[in-house]
């Protein structure tokens, strides 16, 4: 039988961050998937690596939901809608492989027991204040980004893996940015949390919002 092929396309257009007042914040890339039979595609990263990927946008979701409530900055809300995309994209790409996605959690129990203690300490840095809300956002974008290089770095990886993995990580650097511009304007200096201050500078430099 044959399985489904994965036709990624996000849609990076029209990147518009918008500040002031407060519900100002980040409106983030639009992505669309479109799976349509065709040619066998197999995953060449284990169905565990994507799962954890997977899980990451729960609890990125869920985390800048609780973060939006508290804050009521508009940010949390656009990112975390672009997080709901995010986990569309990789449940599409494991159906598309053959393979089930389970129930969705709720937040904080996640079968990872590293990504219930990231998600907690987290959304209790964000419970200390704005600042610190910003600053748990940051925090989160910088794992995702590290955890997807790392999946890039692999060898053998099938084009639609690198395509799938690239754009998210792409998308990740974009909500940093977001994350990261609002630290500052509340007069703060952006600490890192899980990258190097290296590496977030080159990551800073990529033109991640030209449309693909």
């Amino acid at each position: 039988m044959k399985k489904m092929i994965l036709i990624l396309s996000l849609c990076i257009a029209a990147h518009v961050c918008a500040y002031g007042g407060k519900r100002g914040g980040c409106a983030c890339c639009g992505c669309s998937v479109m799976v349509q039979e065709g040619t066998e595609v197999d995953l060449k990263l284990p169905k565990e690596a994507w799962m954890r990927l997977w899980m990451d946008e729960l609890a990125a979701r869920d985390l800048y939901a609780a973060l939006d409530k508290q804050t009521q900055r508009r940010v949390f809300q656009n990112i975390g809608r672009a997080e709901v995309r995010h986990r569309d994209i990789i449940a599409s790409l494991l159906q598309s492989a053959g393979h089930a996605v389970p129930e969705e959690p709720r937040a904080g129990e996640y079968p990872d027991a590293d990504m219930v203690e990231v998600y907690k300490k987290l959304l209790a840095k964000g419970q200390e204040s704005e600042l610190g809300a910003f600053q748990a956002g940051a925090a989160f974008e910088e794992l995702d980004i590290l955890e997807l290089e790392t999946e890039l770095a692999k060898p053998g990886l099938h084009q639609q893996e690198v395509e799938v993995l690239t754009a998210l990580r792409d998308a990740s650097v974009r909500h940093l940015r977001a994350f990261r511009r609002q630290i500052t304007r509340m007069g703060a200096e952006p600490e890192p949390a899980y990258l190097s201050a290296e590496r977030i500078g080159e990551l800073l430099t990529l033109r991640v919002w030209k449309q693909r």
